[in-house]
């Protein structure tokens, strides 16, 4: 590095310095006591600051099993008065500003690299994981003796209606299971659900709602209240957010799930020994994993079906085919062959040997006899009419029945096919069956069902949760098609386990009847239970929202011709729509798409019938009439379904014109549209989400923002404790539990303007609050002088003006240098290359693109040919004034110009100057080997 480098990077640096200096008198060091302990937060320029205090997963490899989801979470350090920015990158695209990001498994399949980026505006901190989204298996994974043992949890009810339970696992040496015990938490008696604002909120599932106890012999765990707070030095900035407690235990492994209130942030656990108390690591989750269930969890084994079980007679039969116009055919089933004329193709239609697996979707049944069709090898396409017969099945509907291919893939493709109820048959057409053939040109083709569900002949309206107080204010969840009321589990466990004041209604429905006959069944139902509940918010998700509006619509109608005929209308205060097909759907082909998708996909919801009637409605949109003195509310999802196919590729050019943003089935203004108008004031009655329609129910913002609904009039009640939409969980855990230790959770106290909103509703509202920055939300963080910032930065005034100067005066400086440089090469250049005459030469224009060709800038070019005119110009002056000068004196023009020569003056130089003749210079290309040719030159005289 030259000297001229060098103190343009020692002035460089001056700037630099000069601003760590500003800011670090700004962001002062954050120091936090903790009774004894002092964790000191410092800045130094050039050293090496710890961000993150912990993160999960701790693996950098994690693989994810489609479609489940997989939470990723940072802890980073705050320190006093600073700031922490995180941005979470998916391939190399920012995706989340969050302390936690969600990664889903609907995304497609493959490799993913996440990074989440933290920064405190000096530094920068980042943690990576490459992720593995793969296809979810369902054969359990087994170790040594534990292949095939399944070791059932240990669970119990608690005498408050609590169940709690533990994992036993299996020893992979013995193959036995172990047993371990769970145990039941005591609260205090009389636990109220309010708290003054200042004052630490009580323990009660409201801010404790899952625990996990595994004891040996002790039934019940005590927790008792902890006076900390006297004599505990609590952090600076910090508040005491639960009451203290401490636990009559021994040694034994408890985990918590804490819920608490919003306005906190940077919530800890200080676990108290003695004098001396040390903050612990507390992780946060998006979802409760606690509680019972509302539906049976499905076994993971596959199932399968023996043909040789089923009362089917099929006799293996072969055929050579000369000609497709001919069928092979084994009692009632049949395949008969289309195309062009095929010589020695053999043909073998049998049942098969071995037991074939059902369909992935427990809905699904085999209700005849699979056959097994062997063809030889085919140089075209081939088509083929396939008639099977099946067994009745009371519990399969028989409406429901179609034929089905199993792919080389090892999944069921649905083909479709005729009833025939008279002859107990299906038969349908299959364009290509080469693209089943597995690399024996083997398939396997089966009659399959839909399993008839409990709700799918009648419709039941259920309470499932009443709190404690009891409350009359009712949310009733409806449910979508060939869905269940398990589409609301993680809503029902947030309203259900922490005992939020609503009681929670279900409605269950056979989802593939007409809508208008399900919305009717609604109203009379809410109707019967009416004294039951004094205020009602209904959600309904998908075709839900058409059977909603549909109930209350017919109920309106009915209370015109009766005012008493249906009086639970005027206590409907909200309805929630998401993603409701008001306008419908493109085609039927999506839901076809959708259907043949939940075929191998395992899901405790059930599934739908292609041919149900219902489906021509969703297609085709029901607009519902609003019923005055109702709050309507919508929310869209704006992502497209990725599997299969993309559903809106599928459709006509005409409709991907028409249908913008969409959740893969609907398109956000069909779910904008309620009766005579659409819904679209933002974050005021409606909400546009970037997830897709099956999505639209469980993803952590809808969630949030549905419970601020049904929440809102409650939140302005400041006395709530961890109140339905406006807390977060928290989870922490005791590896060794002691009596002696006590514990208490602190956090910061924050404005509600400030408090994380994950809708991203509050950006605009003036303040820069968690999880905004100035790439998400610049119009409040990015506001400089606003009133709470400009005493802060009062200093980096002085910088906005250093700052830019500094930069001139450097790049004015470099520039200059670079500009010399380059002129001293272009010289270097000519003198190499041309000679300079003012004659018999070349013009700048002529050699212009070979000195651009060379890399020399056009600007420098034409710096050095002005220089060069300047030098040339003076020297013509000069002999100009010289002849001149003698010619008054009497000398000979003619004799001067002699002379001139003779001291080393061109010719053409004295020639021009003589003659008072302009001058310009001209370029002529050196010739090499004549090295000492000039066209002109000067020689100094004494």
């Amino acid at each position: 590095m030259g000297n001229r480098q060098k103190k343009l990077v020692a002035l460089a640096a001056v700037p630099v310095l000069i601003a760590l200096v500003l800011l670090l008198l700004f962001m002062k060091p954050a120091i936090v006591g903790l009774a004894s302990v002092q964790l000191v937060r410092l800045y130094a320029i050039g050293g090496e600051t710890k961000l993150v205090e912990s993160y999960y997963p701790l693996e950098d490899y994690v693989e994810i099993t489609k479609p489940n989801n997989q939470i990723f979470h940072i802890v980073p350090k705050i320190p006093e008065n600073g700031y922490i920015d995180v941005i979470w990158y998916k391939n190399g695209s920012t995706v989340s500003n969050n302390y936690n990001y969600t990664f889903f498994g609907t995304d497609p399949l493959g490799d993913y690299n996440l990074t989440a980026a933290v920064s405190d505006g000096v530094e920068r901190e980042a943690i990576a994981w490459q992720v593995h989204l793969r296809e979810k298996q369902f054969e359990d994974e087994c170790i040594g003796n534990c292949c095939g043992v399944v070791c059932p949890d240990t669970v119990r009810t608690c005498d408050d209606g609590y169940i709690v339970g533990c994992s036993n696992r299996c020893d992979i040496f013995t193959g036995a299971c172990g047993s371990c015990a769970s145990a039941c938490v005591n609260f205090a008696d009389k636990i109220s659900y309010t708290a003054a604002i200042d004052e630490p909120a009580p323990l009660s599932k409201r801010t404790m709602p899952c625990y996990n106890v595994t004891y040996v012999s002790k039934q019940v765990l005590d927790l008792s209240e902890a006076e900390l707070s006297r004599w505990i030095k609590i952090p600076r900035g910090y508040d005491t957010v639960l009451e203290p407690f401490s636990l009559e235990c021994s040694d034994e492994k408890i985990d918590f799930t804490f819920s608490i209130s919003s306005r906190y942030r940077d919530v800890q656990v200080l676990k108290c020994t003695g004098g001396e108390c040390f903050p612990s690591l507390l992780t946060t989750t998006t979802s409760l994993s606690c509680g019972g269930r509302l539906v049976e969890e499905l076994k993971k084994e596959k199932r399968y079906v023996d043909p040789k079980t089923i009362p089917i007679d099929i006799e293996p039969v072969a055929l050579d085919l000369k000609s497709f116009k001919e069928s092979l055919q084994s009692g009632k089933s049949e395949v008969r062959f289309y195309g062009d004329v095929f010589e020695k193709l053999r043909v073998t239609l049998s049942r098969p040997e071995e037991p074939v697996p059902e369909a992935v979707n427990p809905s699904l049944k085999i209700v005849g006899s699979p056959v097994e069709l062997i063809i030889g090898s085919l140089a075209s396409p081939v088509s083929t009419q396939v008639t099977l017969p099946y067994v009745a099945d009371k519990a399969v509907g028989e409406d429901s029945l179609a034929l089905y291919v199993h792919s080389f893939q090892d999944n069921w493709v649905y083909v479709g096919g005729e009833i025939n109820a008279i002859n107990k048959t299906v038969t349908a057409n299959i364009t290509d069956i080469s693209q089943y053939l597995d690399e024996d040109n083997k398939t396997i083709i089966a009659v399959m069902g839909i399993i008839i569900c409990g709700n799918c002949t009648n419709a039941t309206l259920d309470m499932i949760f009443m709190p404690s107080p009891p409350s009359r204010d009712a949310v009733v969840l409806v449910h979508g098609l060939a869905s269940s009321p398990a589409t609301y589990k993680e809503i029902i466990d947030d309203i259900t386990i922490t005992n939020q004041p609503f009681q929670v209604w279900t409605f269950s429905y056979p989802s593939e009847h007409e809508i208008e006959d399900n919305a009717i069944a609604l109203a009379n139902l809410l109707e019967a239970h009416k004294s039951s509940y004094d205020n009602i918010y209904i959600i309904g998700h998908s075709s839900g929202g058409l059977v909603v509006q549909q109930a209350l619509f017919h109920a309106s109608l009915e209370n015109k011709k009766d005012p008493q005929a249906y009086s639970f209308l005027p206590k409907v205060k909200k309805v929630i729509l998401a993603g409701a097909p008001n306008e419908g759907s493109p085609a039927t082909e999506l839901y076809q798409n959708l259907f043949q998708y939940y075929v191998n996909y395992k899901t405790e919801q059930g599934i739908f019938s292609p041919k149900s009637p219902v489906v021509q409605q969703l297609v085709e949109g029901l607009i519902t009439p609003r019923v005055p003195g109702i709050n309507y509310y919508v929310l869209a999802g704006t992502k497209p379904l990725q599997f299969n196919l993309l559903f809106f590729k599928a459709t006509t050019d005409e409709l991907l014109e028409f249908f913008e943003k969409n959740d893969g089935l609907i398109d956000v203004k069909s779910a904008q549209r309620i009766g005579d108008a659409y819904v679209s004031n933002q974050c005021e009655n409606y909400w546009e989400i970037n997830v897709t329609h099956t999505d639209l129910i469980d993803n952590e913002v809808s969630r949030q923002i549905i419970e601020r609904l049904i929440a809102e009039e409650l939140l302005s009640n400041t006395q709530q404790v961890a109140l339905l939409g406006n807390n977060k969980y928290f989870e922490f855990s005791i590896d060794d539990c002691s009596p002696e230790d006590r514990y208490i959770v602190i956090g910061k106290p924050i404005p509600e303007e400030e408090a994380l909103d994950v809708s991203g509703c509050s950006c605009g509202n003036g303040y820069c609050g968690i999880g905004e920055n100035v790439y998400n939300c610049p119009s409040d963080c990015l506001r400089l002088l606003s009133k709470e910032n400009i005493f802060k930065l009062r200093s980096l005034f002085f910088l906005l003006l250093l700052i830019p100067i500094s930069i001139g005066i450097l790049h004015y400086r470099y520039a200059m240098i670079r500009r010399k440089e380059e002129l001293q090469r272009i010289r270097s250049f000519m003198r190499y290359h041309y000679d300079v005459s003012i004659e018999g030469g070349n013009k700048l224009q002529d050699i212009e693109h070979h000195l651009l060709s060379e890399g020399f800038s056009r600007r420098s070019v034409m710096e050095y040919y002005r220089a060069l005119h300047r030098t040339l110009s003076a020297h013509h002056q000069k002999l100009k004034a010289h002849i001149e000068h003698h010619h008054r004196m009497g000398h000979p023009v003619e004799l001067l110009k002699q002379r001139l020569i003779e001291h080393g003056w061109h010719p053409s130089m004295v020639h021009a100057a003589a003659h008072n003749d302009s001058i310009q210079p001209l370029f002529r290309k050196k010739i090499k080997h004549i090295a000492e040719r000039k066209y002109f030159f000067v020689k100094k005289t004494q």
